[in-house]
Formats: structure tokens, C-alpha cells, sequence
């Protein structure tokens, strides 16, 4: 893979680091590379990149610093950069933290206004309850598969079934790209790998046989891995570029925490009750993603996310 990522792939430097840091030629050099990649051969220009124009508040200030002013129409001299260092008494790391604070309660109120908070919500609560279920069942899959036969205690028998469940997931990802384009769109993709991975999981509670349980895990792996590749990509979509960062980072977040309490209760259920306990607690909790993925407002095939920018929200 990192062969692969070297070789095969190339990733260009963020083009607003660059402005931020004054290097806006190599802004223009980027921008234009990428518009070649995607077949528009823009011509772009320095002043086309320029985060402060002469006699203008910067756009990204307004949106990104509302606790600092903006700097008056006729003053065009640059701003210094404001001191974050513990030994600075005027503005040190309690002001930093506080500034912090109001600039995160800033972007999360923009992803609570009408017209983003249904999906917001959503998404949210989509990635935190899949990673629940997902981690619950991946991290306790080897216990699953000894237990299930436990007259069998070849440690090499679990682990070749454990191989052919990793293995099966790899195409998925491409046949997830795959079918996001079709008619079926992200949302449904979405949907139909949810419901699969709750299938597969029940069809690997109930059948018996070596080749079911390697099928039915082999099923798993694929439509979890489906659903993942969705749910990655869905997600910076719907948001507006602006504030897609807080959007995804929150949901990022939420997903680590769900995912670190999902295998404790999966563990207190396995040693109160059983194994089928807590594969039947992954069965619902999939269902119940499935269903707040049928309740995303937003499809964002062939179309753009619901606002462009935080202006329309905050024209609002």
C-alpha cells in the first residue's frame, strides 16, 4: 500500500496552507496542476489566490475569527501574529484556550442552523453507531470463531478464517465506488450495506457449518467495508467547505469514542449472558444505522452540498 501510495498516486499541498504562510505563487502552481488533473485548464493568477485585498477584511478572518476585529478600510499594512506563548503575559495560553473555545462554539453553531442540523445530527449519529457495531464485532471476531466450535481448538483453523474474512473486504471498496455512481447514489449504497452486514452477522449467528461461517463472515467483510467507504465519502460532501473540517472531525471523534466502549459492553455481555448476546446486540444497533441513513435529507450525487460556504448560513 505504501508503494503504491508513492508510486501510483500524487497529492498536492494544500493550497489555502500556502496562502496562509504568503506563498501565494505556489498556490497558483498548485490550483492550476489540479485543475489539469481534472481537465479544466483554469489560468489563474496570483490576485485570484490573495486571502487580503487591499482596503478589505480578509474573507477567511470573518469566518474562521470572530473574536478578533477586522482590520479597518484604509489600513493596509500587514497584522502581526498574535502571541500564544506561555511566557507572554498579555496573550498567552489561557486566552489561546479561550479563543479556541469560542471559535469551535462558532463552527458547531453554523452546523446547528436549520438548514444543516438534521444532517449534522445524522451523520453524527451514523458514524457513532457503526463504529460501535463494527468494532464490537471485529475486535471479538477470533473469540467469536473459536467459540463457535470449541471442540475444535486449532489456533490455525481460527486464524485462516480470520484471513479469508480480511481478504474479502479489500475488493469492496472499489465496488463501493462503483456503486455511488449508479442510481442506487450514496444514501442507498449506505443503506443496502448496513442491512448486509446485519445479514451476514445473523447468517453468522445461525448456520453451523465451517463453509456457512467463512461465507457469512466473508459477506460481513464486504458490505462493512462498503458501508465504511460510503460513510468517508458522504460525509465531506454534505458539508460546506467551510466548516467541513469541525463536521468531520466531530464525527471522527464520536466514532473513536463508540468504538473503545463497544468492545467493553461486548465483553460484559459475553461473560453475564453469551457469544450470541452480543452478536444479536451488533444485529440491531447495524438496523438502527440503516435507518438513520434512510432519514439523511441530503443526496449528494450529482449534486452540491445544501449551502456552499458559511456566508449563506450566516446570511441566514
Amino acid at each position: 500500500m505504501f508503494a503504491c501510495r508513492v508510486a501510483l498516486f500524487s497529492i498536492e499541498e494544500s493550497p489555502k496552507y500556502l496562502i496562509s504562510n504568503g506563498r501565494a505563487a505556489d498556490a497558483v502552481v498548485v490550483l492550476e496542476v489540479i485543475s489539469a488533473q481534472n481537465g479544466t485548464g483554469l489560468t489563474i493568477t496570483e490576485a485570484d489566490v490573495e486571502d487580503n485585498s487591499p482596503g478589505e477584511a480578509s474573507a477567511f478572518h470573518h469566518q474562521y475569527s470572530p473574536l478578533g476585529d477586522s482590520p479597518q478600510p484604509n489600513d493596509t499594512s500587514p497584522r502581526p501574529r498574535p502571541k500564544t506563548s506561555l511566557l507572554d503575559g498579555s496573550v498567552g495560553w489561557k486566552a489561546s484556550i479561550t479563543r479556541g473555545i469560542h471559535n469551535l462554539t462558532y463552527r458547531v453553531g453554523l452546523l446547528m442552523t436549520p438548514e444543516l442540523k438534521v444532517t449534522t445530527l445524522l451523520v453524527w449519529a451514523i458514524w457513532t453507531v457503526v463504529s460501535f457495531a463494527y468494532t464490537s464485532f471485529n475486535v471479538f471476531l477470533p473469540a467469536y470463531l473459536e467459540k463457535r466450535h470449541p471442540e475444535k481448538s486449532d489456533i490455525e483453523e481460527t486464524l485462516k478464517e480470520y484471513l479469508f474474512y480480511t481478504i474479502a473486504g479489500c475488493p469492496a471498496s472499489l465496488l463501493a465506488s462503483w456503486m455511488i455512481e449508479t442510481r442506487l447514489g450514496r444514501k442507498n449504497t449506505m443503506v443496502i450495506s448496513a442491512l448486509g452486514t446485519s445479514l451476514g452477522i445473523l447468517a453468522f449467528l445461525k448456520i453451523q457449518s465451517d463453509i456457512g461461517i467463512k461465507i457469512s463472515s466473508m459477506l460481513i467483510a464486504v458490505m462493512a467495508t462498503i458501508m465504511y467507504a460510503v460513510i468517508y465519502g458522504y460525509t465531506p460532501e454534505v458539508f460546506p467547505s467551510s466548516i467541513r473540517g469541525t463536521g468531520y472531525g466531530i464525527a471522527s471523534a464520536l466514532s473513536r469514542l463508540s468504538g473503545m466502549v463497544g468492545p467493553l459492553i461486548v465483553g460484559f455481555l459475553m461473560k453475564i449472558w453469551n457469544l450470541q448476546a452480543a452478536l444479536w446486540m451488533t444485529v440491531i444497533v447495524f438496523i438502527l444505522a440503516a435507518l438513520l441513513m434512510c432519514k439523511l435529507p441530503i443526496e449528494t450525487r450529482d449534486s452540491n452540498p445544501a449551502l456552499s460556504s458559511v456566508d449563506d448560513l450566516e446570511a441566514d
